[in-house]
């Protein structure tokens, strides 16, 4: 098994340019060419990632990097970011992320939870490394911006640990209204309550600023007036969260599952078959972005693993993500 390699987002390149970086010296730095920023099937070694971050750390002022990164990513699309705005809860969201973190970078999440508190704990793969703390401190700010966006609630934290004192941390913990706690390991622990708020629906302001096009087939969809539509519209708005058994889309819809059958049974259009639509319409979407690398796709189609974004992929289109985006075939825009 060869060694692991991570996607390089290509939106970096838009990030080097909002923090006033420059993105030549900061890779050569990090061992790395500029040309990797051009090339939308760049990968890095685990060190090389970590390098990166080390390398952004020395570029801006001690406890700049992590804030400046969160306020960047939280006002512009990515997979992670969309997907978590999708579920239901905070807690949803966490463990949703947590599942394709392995598949983006070297970073993990691990959620434990007890009777009354949530504890999110950060480590590195392999874990004889260790995670640069502006990274660790950037997951925080995302997970608390996070909840705040999607409940309109600042949420309250009872614990922020890191194993040395660093200037983002000491930030963070300022902002919280608490003492940054040196330990073992990384942790942030919340109430469990505040966990399993619930998440307001994604209202037509956040779709209209992280993705304007699947606002506008939505809400054409609400306008059909027929019930599969309605579906698929529930649907587009829920797949990037994982959650979209009939269950699930019948209590969104409020009714019982059974009656979700039945009135689709009534226009001849079985769930399954919805629910396969709209994935390959969402993918025509998606695979026109060439910013998305595969896993994210797949975890914005709601896909548990990449394997299977890619045998539908080959079910669908007769080719693979790769052969899809090298011939710029076999994708027609769905909407």
């Amino acid at each position: 098994m060869g060694e692991k390699r991570y996607p390089l987002d290509a939106r970096w390149r838009y990030a080097f340019e909002r923090l006033g970086l420059d993105a030549g010296t900061a890779l050569s730095r990090a061992g790395l060419s500029p040309e990797v920023l051009a090339n939308p099937d760049s990968r890095l070694t685990t060190l090389q990632y970590l390098g990166l971050w080390r390398s952004l750390e020395q570029s801006l002022a001690p406890g700049q990097l992590s804030q400046s990164v969160a306020q960047f990513c939280s006002s512009t699309f990515t997979a992670p970011m969309m997907a978590a705005l999708c579920c239901p809860t905070l807690l949803d969201a966490i463990r949703r992320v947590e599942r394709f973190k392995p598949l983006l970078g070297p970073q993990r999440l691990r959620v434990e939870e007890s009777e009354n508190r949530v504890t999110i704990r950060q480590y590195c793969d392999p874990d004889a490394l260790t995670l640069p703390n502006s990274l660790v401190v950037l997951e925080w700010h995302l997970i608390l911006n996070l909840a705040q966006m999607a409940t309109k609630v600042d949420p309250i934290v009872v614990s922020l640990t890191l194993p040395e004192a660093c200037p983002e941390g000491r930030q963070l913990a300022d902002s919280l209204g608490l003492e940054l706690t040196l330990g073992e390991g990384n942790a942030l622990v919340l109430p469990k309550g505040e966990c399993q708020r619930p998440f307001m629906t994604l209202n037509d302001a956040m779709w209209q600023h992280f993705e304007p096009a699947l606002l506008a087939q939505i809400r054409t969809l609400h306008a059909q007036g027929d019930f599969a539509s309605e579906v698929k519209a529930i649907l587009l708005e829920c797949l990037p969260s994982g959650m979209v058994d009939k269950e699930r889309v019948a209590s969104r819809l409020g009714i019982s599952p059974s009656t979700l059958k039945r009135r689709l049974g009534a226009e001849k259009r079985p769930f399954k078959e919805l629910l396969a639509e709209t994935r390959k319409e969402l993918a025509c979407h998606y695979l026109q972005q060439c910013h998305l690398c595969h896993t994210e796709i797949s975890l914005l189609l709601g896909f548990d693993d990449p394997t299977s974004f890619y045998r539908a992929c080959q079910r669908w289109f007769g080719l693979t993500p790769e052969g899809i985006k090298n011939k710029q075939a076999g994708i027609v825009p769905a909407w």
